[in-house]
């Protein structure tokens, strides 16, 4: 079994969240960060980061700049006050790793979305480490309407010296309800495609009650270099029911077989070894088996 992070490295920040109920103070370390996409001609950046916890925060928070280093260390902590414990499980950290310009605009590298719901805090403060993704963006009017089924993160890389293709499940944003809820589980399936088949097939885990799911998974598959060209990509959102078959919510396909971002993004992989390219692609029908 490959490791894809070992083989091709997403960024990643590394945060301390702690929650304090009798006081109504959120605590929010800084700790680090690694694999920083470099943004300067050196081949380094000049990272500093900004803390959001939205809607309950109502300041906006920044660590100091770290010159010339993708491993910038922080070690910074910031406390936000008058937080209801109400306010605080329904809002969002996010961690946005900017690149500093001395004379123009300072460029996003990435971000870390995070959902309190999603975090178990009964044990008390927890550290993690989160992947930071491209800012979303949708790719409607560009590439076509939008179906309304939602958007999906999805990061790519190849090594052709291994053979590696790496592939990171990293988030969804505003999925469709399929529940009665108002809500929806889902999880991702995804095929590899060759000559017109699907040869190979991977799962993540399933998120509860959830519209924009977290994943952050990792997943690798060998594909020889002179085999990439004919590969593609299927990405299958679907809806979780225990005991039943899972209901397709939307679907992407990324490759040769794809279409307009999906092409785009493939070519983009194969002339980038080793390095992962990340994009947010549009959710569209599945097509119903006839």
């Amino acid at each position: 079994m490959f490791d894809a992070l070992a083989e091709i490295k997403l960024g990643q920040i590394r945060f301390s969240l702690d929650f304090n109920t009798e006081e109504n103070i959120v605590e929010i370390t800084v700790h680090e960060g690694k694999d920083i996409p470099a943004a300067d001609i050196s081949g380094f950046s000049d990272p500093y980061v900004k803390v959001l916890l939205k809607p309950a925060g109502k300041k906006e928070y920044k660590t100091k700049t770290k010159k010339s280093t993708l491993s910038p260390s922080y070690e910074e902590t910031f406390f936000m006050k008058n937080v209801t414990y109400a306010n605080f499980t329904t809002s969002t950290l996010t961690l946005k790793v900017y690149d500093h310009n001395r004379f123009g605009p300072h460029e996003l590298l990435g971000e870390a979305n995070i959902p309190i719901n999603d975090i178990d805090l009964s044990k008390g403060k927890i550290t993690e480490w989160r992947i930071i993704m491209p800012e979303f963006k949708s790719e409607v009017g560009k590439f076509g309407k939008d179906f309304k089924l939602g958007h999906i993160c999805i990061g790519l890389g190849y090594a052709p010296n291994t053979s590696v293709l790496a592939i990171f499940v990293l988030s969804c944003y505003k999925i469709k309800a399929v529940d009665e809820s108002g809500s929806s589980d889902p999880y991702v399936t995804f095929f590899l495609i060759q000559d017109g088949r699907k040869v190979k097939k991977r799962k993540t885990t399933v998120k509860l009650r959830t519209l924009n799911p977290s994943f952050n998974e990792s997943f690798a598959f060998e594909v020889n270099f002179e085999k990439i060209e004919e590969t593609s990509l299927m990405f299958v959102l679907a809806d979780y029911d225990k005991g039943q078959p899972g209901e397709p919510i939307g679907q992407t396909i990324i490759g040769p077989l794809g279409q307009g971002l999906g092409i785009k993004h493939w070519e983009q992989v194969r002339r980038s070894p080793g390095k992962p390219i990340c994009y947010w692609h549009m959710l569209k029908p599945v097509p119903v088996a006839e």
